[in-house]
């Protein structure tokens, strides 16, 4: 479990991070990450 948590990395998402290659195998959150995090940060609704 050690390992797993080593490759770990929190990031605060800012407008320029890259998210593309993001899959965390579920299909809601990928989504949401994808195509509606920023949104949320730009409107000040959401920190992801």
């Amino acid at each position: 479990m050690s390992e797993i948590v080593n490759k770990i990395r929190i990031v605060r998402l800012e407008e320029d991070t890259p998210v593309s290659s993001f899959d965390c195998g579920d299909m809601d959150l990928n989504d949401f990450l994808l195509n509606d995090a920023k949104n949320y940060l730009k409107l000040m609704l959401a920190v992801s």
